[in-house]
């Protein structure tokens, strides 16, 4: 039977508010509760120093996106479950418009499991 660990995100605002900043590596389901006024989405990117935020969303398939968590209407939760290696993570709001750029963002170690 394969463990999944869970991990909290709360959006409030545009604030990613995480329970923790470190995971262990392997199953982790991303437990997000959208306590904003606005539909929000997820992007979990792999580290490296050429992946920034940007303008437009992650989408499947850009460099260094592990997953993404689909819309998170206002008042509702979402799980979505990614397979993480050791290492460094961003989570950043992926939801599209103007002055995103620096929002919502915060880095995640992974970790071995002890």
């Amino acid at each position: 039977m394969v463990q999944v660990a869970q991990f909290e995100i709360v959006l409030k605002g545009d604030v990613l508010e995480p329970g923790a900043s470190v995971a262990p590596s392997g199953a982790v389901a991303f437990v997000v509760q959208n306590d904003s006024e606005s539909p929000h989405d997820l992007a979990v990117v792999q580290f490296a120093s050429d992946i920034t935020p940007r303008d437009t969303p992650f989408r499947p398939g850009d460099q260094g996106v592990v997953g993404l968590v689909d819309t998170v209407a206002p008042g509702d939760a979402r799980t979505a479950t990614f397979v993480l290696e050791a290492g460094k993570y961003l989570v950043i709001s992926n939801t599209p418009g103007p002055g995103r750029v620096g929002r919502s963002i915060f880095e995640l170690t992974v970790q071995p499991p002890e």
